[in-house]
């Protein structure tokens, strides 16, 4: 509840910065002009990606997601990965579209009206966030690795495509943060303790170590830094104008995007979001 609270806080500071004021707006759409640095089939390729995403392949996404756990037989985990995967979606379009707004403070050419926080975005973020929420123990590790991948092309996409500013990428990670720390808080006071609750210590994978798992995090970085690297035109960063802020912008996207999923995975490590199974058994026993 306290990772929940901090990002709602500072969702609320980026929002006052990025949005309410001259200087982050200004900011905003620089980063936001110098996507034209990116290569026109990369854009493209990208913007056909973003276009795929619909309500009903959103519906289809999450549905695969909650009927893997209920293929599992985690229940409880099938219903509270579902709701957080859609209270992150509406969160996200009721903020932009009905309580945040965005004064005209700068005059540099862009999208002339809120877009902030992105609900492209927070599609990919919360999806991949409900892929390590419900992934085994044991394949959690792979699990955060391919999360990264779809949050980090969708968080990068929606700004080389010209559908959002940087500052909206990084408000809808924020919010997917807030509702799946509470989804978890939730999960882990709903399954219950109990005295046999420490032999869900010793199942996690012991074979990897934070270390391991954040160099592999890493390695997806530099990749993703490179792709960003080369998808530039010849000479690109010379000749575009506010190319360099682009690039800022998206290195700093890369980098919240592997903090998240990463720190996300490795405060699941040792924890176990199913039900106790000697509650199981006690019940059984009517005790």
């Amino acid at each position: 509840m306290a990772i929940a609270a901090c990002s709602a806080v500072g969702l609320l500071l980026l929002y006052l910065v990025a949005v309410r004021t001259h200087l982050g707006q200004e900011f905003d759409d620089l980063a936001f002009e110098g996507r034209a640095v990116v290569d026109p089939g990369v854009t493209r390729a990208t913007n056909e990606l973003l276009h795929s995403i619909t309500r009903s392949s959103l519906v289809l996404l999450t549905a695969a997601v909650v009927l893997f756990a209920l293929a599992r037989r985690r229940f409880r985990l099938a219903l509270i990965v579902g709701s957080a995967v859609t209270v992150s979606v509406l969160t996200a379009e009721v903020l932009k579209h009905r309580v945040l707004d965005r004064p005209s403070l700068d005059d540099i050419a862009g999208i002339g009206f809120n877009s902030f926080p992105s609900g492209h975005a927070t599609i990919g973020m919360a999806l991949s966030l409900a892929v390590v929420m419900v992934a085994p123990h044991r394949w959690r590790w792979l699990a955060a690795l391919l999360a990264m991948s779809l949050a980090l092309a969708f968080g990068t996409g929606v700004v080389a495509t010209g559908w959002h500013r940087p500052s909206d990428v990084i408000g809808a990670f924020l919010v997917c943060t807030a509702v799946f720390a509470t989804a978890t808080f939730v999960l882990l006071r709903w399954r219950g303790t109990g005295d046999e609750a420490t032999r869900f210590f010793g199942e996690v994978e012991s074979q990897l170590t934070p270390s391991t798992v954040a160099g592999a995090g890493a390695l997806i970085a530099a990749a993703a830094g490179v792709a960003i690297w080369r998808t530039t035109q010849q000479d690109g960063l010379r000749t575009v104008e506010f190319a360099w802020d682009y690039v800022a912008v998206c290195l700093a996207i890369l980098g919240a995007g592997i903090t998240i999923i990463l720190g996300y995975h490795e405060l699941l490590r040792g924890v176990s979001l199913d039900a106790p199974r000697y509650s199981l058994h006690r019940a059984d026993l009517g005790e």
